[in-house]
């Protein structure tokens, strides 16, 4: 199998080739070794250090933010299809956590009701883990890259605040229906580093029959006899 990393650079390479300086509003820059854009031409053009760029271009920049990647598919005219293959190269499953998407994605600040509240347990909880784990080759790694690129982050880290994740409450914003409160309860699984959260809704408020119209809808054939049985209204 292909190296994920050659993938990307050989992505990002050949949308490169297909854009000349005048496509993008630039003026040539006389002859070229090579067809298209340059990586400084597209840096400038999605406000990237050029370093930056060629870092992402290399497959050198994991942690890659969902904003620099969307200024990266504008700068190369990526249509959709194309611009979420860029991500899809770029933000490999096995590289995501949480705390990386509370930080380094804008999309939290827009789920989450209250950001800093839930980065700032983040940070704690965080703080907490690597007391328990100091082994963690990963760790170091994780810590320095959102202190590089989250001044949030940073700030928090150098307040040494612990805690453990705990139970408690919840507020997300959804597109479609609204703030949902959720109660969470943290189990730890002993012998085995993980922990497990549940998050559930308190009977018959609007967050459970939100809830609920999700789930629905989620199996359309089933939609019309979950409201019906649950006695949740359908959305208009």
């Amino acid at each position: 199998m292909d190296d994920p990393r050659h993938l990307l650079r050989d992505y990002l390479r050949t949308r490169r080739a297909k854009l000349q300086p005048a496509d993008v509003g630039l003026i040539g820059g006389g002859m070229r070794r090579v067809a298209g854009l340059r990586r400084e031409e597209v840096a400038s053009l999605a406000g990237v250090n050029v370093d930056y760029y060629a870092r992402l271009e290399q497959g050198r920049l994991p942690n890659v933010s969902l904003s620099v990647l969307d200024a990266v598919a504008r700068a190369l005219r990526l249509d959709p299809a194309e611009r979420q293959h860029l991500i899809d190269l770029a933000r490999p499953a096995n590289g995501r956590n949480l705390a990386r998407f509370i930080f380094l994605d804008p999309e939290a600040r827009t789920i989450h009701s209250d950001w800093a509240a839930v980065a700032e347990e983040a940070v704690a909880t965080l703080r907490h883990d690597a007391g328990q784990h100091p082994n963690d080759p990963q760790l170091p790694e994780l810590i320095h890259d959102l202190a590089q690129q989250s001044p949030e982050f940073a700030r928090w880290w150098a307040g040494h605040d612990v805690r453990s994740l705990s139970n408690g409450s919840k507020t997300y914003r959804h597109p479609q229906m609204g703030e949902i409160t959720v109660h969470c309860e943290a189990l730890e699984i002993p012998g085995d580093h993980q922990r497990l959260c549940i998050y559930t809704a308190e009977p018959g408020t609007p967050s459970q029959q939100a809830l609920l119209l999700l789930a629905a809808l989620r199996r359309p054939d089933a939609a019309a006899r979950t409201a019906a049985g649950k006695g949740v209204t359908q959305p208009r």
